[in-house]
C-alpha cells in the first residue's frame, strides 16, 4: 500500500507565462555573455558586467514585447528590443570583432584598448536606463479626469480635397524635379556626382514632393479600411510593394535613407491601427528585411550605379567592402549603435586638456535650424564644430572643408555639453518622449486623427535615443510638418464636458 506520508511531495511545473521577465531577460543575456566569453578572448574583460546590466534593464522591456503583454507599436516594447542591440550587442560585437571607427576613419589617436572606455560607457548608459524606466513610467500612466475632454476628428467634407490637393501637388513637384534634372537618369547622375550638394536650395520643394508616399497611404487607410478588401493581405503586400518603389522616387534615389526607412514605418504604423492590425511575426519580418536594406542601400548611397552593380557580384562586392569598409559589421555596429562613438568621445573627454565643453552651444546651434537660412545666414555652428574640436584640437573645425560629421546620439551629444557625468540625467528626456507617446497610445481613442501620427511619434523615440538633436530637428520638419499641416487642416475639435458618457474604443488597450 502506497504510504502518502513518505511520498515526495507534489510540485506543479510552472509554466513559462508564470515566469517573470526579468527572470527571462536575465538568463537571455546571461547566456549570451558566456557564449562571448567562451568564443572570445576579448570579451574576458569587467566590460562585460555593466554591458550585462544595460542588457537585463531593456531586455525587460523586449521580453514583454515578445510576449504579446504590449501592443506591437508600443514604443516601449519597440524601444527595448532595439536596445538589446544598441546597449547589449553592439558593443559585445565591437570588442569581439575588434572593429573601431579607427580602422577606417583618420583619427589622431586611436585607443591602445577600447574596453575599460566601452565598460564606463555602459556604466553611465546603466544609469541612464536606471532614470529612463522610471520617467518613462511615470509619465505613462494615465493623467487625472480633466475638466473637459476633446476629441479630434477627420472633417470628411474638407479633408478628402485637402488631401486630394496635397497629394496632387506633391507629384506635380516631383515630376518638375526629375524634369530639372533630365530625368530619372539625369537625377541618379546629379547624386553620384555631386552627393547632397546636388539639391542644394531644394530643401522646402522637396518637403512636399517627398511626402506624397505616406499621404497616399494616409488616405488609403482612413477611407478604405471598411471595405473587406482593402484588410486582404494580398492587397496589403501589393500596397507595400508600390509604396516602396514610390518611395524608393521619391526620396530613396536622392540617397535618403532614414527618409525611406521611417516612412517605410510610419505607413505600416498606419495599417495597424487603421485597417488591421500587424502581427509580432510581421514585425520582424520587417525588422531583418530593414537590416539588410540599410546594408544593400549603402552600396547605392556610396557608391551609386556602380555600388549597386557590385553589390550583385560576390567577388566585386567584396573588393568595394574592402575598399570602402561599408560592410555589414559597420551597418550593424556604427550605423545602429553608437558604442563606438561614444567610447571614443568619452576618452578624449576624460583625457584631452583642450577642448572646452559646449554648454549647450549644439543645441542652441540645432535649434536655429528653423530659421531659414536666407534670414539667418551667420546661424550658430552645431556639433561638428564640437566633435572636430575635441578630436583634432582647438581652431581645428573649418566648415564644409575639415569637420567630423558623426551622429554622437543622446548619451554622446550630451558629453559634448555637459561632460560624462551629465549623462543619466539626458536619459530623462528619453524617458519623457516615450512615456508621452505610451501614454497617447494606449489613452486616445479610435478614429481620433492624433492616431495618423502614433507611428511618427514612435519613430521619434528611437531617433531622439541614436541621433542628435540637430537630426531630430531636420527629420521632424522633413518628415512630419507638411502631413501636420495637411491633417490639421482637415480636422474639427468636439469638446465634451466629463458628465458625457464616452463610449468610443480606444486604440490599444494594455
Amino acid at each position: 500500500m502506497h504510504d502518502a506520508s513518505i511520498a515526495a511531495p507534489y510540485r506543479e511545473t510552472r509554466s513559462l507565462a508564470e515566469i517573470p521577465s526579468y527572470g527571462i531577460a536575465v538568463v537571455m543575456c546571461s547566456m549570451t555573455v558566456l557564449a562571448y566569453l567562451i568564443l572570445s578572448e576579448d570579451c574576458r574583460h569587467w566590460f562585460v558586467l555593466p554591458v550585462l546590466l544595460c542588457g537585463i534593464i531593456v531586455g525587460v522591456d523586449a521580453v514583454e514585447w515578445a510576449r504579446g503583454r504590449m501592443d506591437v507599436f508600443d514604443p516601449v516594447g519597440l524601444l527595448g528590443t532595439f536596445g538589446l542591440h544598441f546597449f547589449f550587442m553592439s558593443p559585445l560585437m565591437q570588442v569581439s570583432n575588434d572593429f573601431w571607427v579607427s580602422s577606417w576613419l583618420p583619427i589622431t589617436s586611436a585607443l591602445p584598448d577600447w574596453r575599460p572606455w566601452v565598460g564606463m560607457m555602459a556604466i553611465l548608459n546603466a544609469c541612464g536606463l536606471i532614470a529612463y524606466q522610471f520617467v518613462m513610467r511615470t509619465v505613462s500612466r494615465r493623467p487625472a479626469q480633466r475638466v473637459a475632454h476633446r476629441q479630434y476628428r477627420l472633417d470628411h467634407n474638407s479633408f478628402p480635397i485637402i488631401l486630394a490637393a496635397a497629394a496632387a501637388l506633391a507629384a506635380c513637384l516631383q515630376l518638375w524635379i526629375y524634369y530639372r534634372f533630365g530625368g530619372v537618369v539625369g537625377y541618379v547622375t546629379a547624386v553620384e556626382e555631386l552627393k547632397s550638394e546636388a539639391f542644394a536650395g531644394w530643401g522646402r520643394i522637396c518637403l512636399i514632393s517627398e511626402s506624397l508616399p505616406l499621404l497616399l497611404v494616409m488616405g488609403f487607410a482612413i477611407y478604405g479600411r471598411r471595405n473587406p478588401l482593402a484588410r486582404s493581405w494580398v492587397v496589403l503586400a501589393v500596397l507595400g510593394i508600390a509604396f516602396l518603389l514610390l518611395t524608393l522616387l521619391c526620396s530613396g534615389l536622392r540617397g535618403c535613407r532614414s527618409n525611406t526607412i521611417w516612412t517605410l514605418f510610419w505607413a505600416v504604423g498606419l495599417i495597424h491601427f487603421w485597417v488591421r492590425p500587424i502581427s509580432k511575426k510581421v514585425v520582424c519580418a520587417g525588422l531583418i528585411f530593414l537590416m539588410l536594406f540599410m546594408y544593400g542601400y549603402g552600396f547605392y548611397k556610396w557608391g551609386g550605379r556602380a555600388g549597386v552593380a557590385s553589390m550583385m557580384d560576390s567577388s566585386a562586392r567584396a573588393e568595394w567592402v574592402n575598399e570602402t569598409n561599408r560592410s555589414a559589421m559597420r551597418t550593424l555596429t556604427f550605423d545602429m549603435g553608437r558604442c563606438g562613438v561614444q567610447s571614443y568621445v568619452l576618452y578624449h573627454l576624460v583625457n584631452s586638456n583642450d577642448y572646452e565643453y559646449a554648454l549647450g552651444r549644439t543645441y542652441f546651434g540645432a535649434v536655429s535650424l528653423v530659421i531659414p537660412k536666407a534670414v539667418w545666414q551667420d546661424r550658430p555652428p552645431n556639433k561638428r564644430r564640437e566633435g572636430t574640436e575635441l578630436f583634432f584640437g582647438r581652431g581645428s573645425h573649418v566648415p564644409h572643408e575639415f569637420e567630423i560629421t558623426w551622429i554622437y546620439g543622446l548619451a554622446g551629444e550630451t558629453m559634448l555639453n555637459f561632460g560624462p557625468f551629465a549623462v543619466p540625467f539626458a536619459f530623462i528626456v528619453l524617458g519623457a518622449v516615450t512615456g508621452f507617446t505610451r501614454r497617447l497610445l494606449y489613452s486616445v481613442e479610435a478614429g481620433d486623427v492624433r492616431v495618423l501620427f502614433l507611428p511618427f511619434l514612435v519613430s521619434i523615440c528611437f531617433i531622439t535615443l541614436a541621433w542628435d538633436l540637430d537630426n531630430v530637428i531636420v527629420f521632424t520638419m522633413k518628415n512630419g510638418a507638411f502631413a501636420a499641416t495637411i491633417v490639421l487642416l482637415g480636422t474639427k475639435v468636439h469638446v465634451t464636458s466629463p458628465a458625457e458618457p464616452n463610449t468610443k474604443s480606444k486604440v490599444c488597450r494594455l
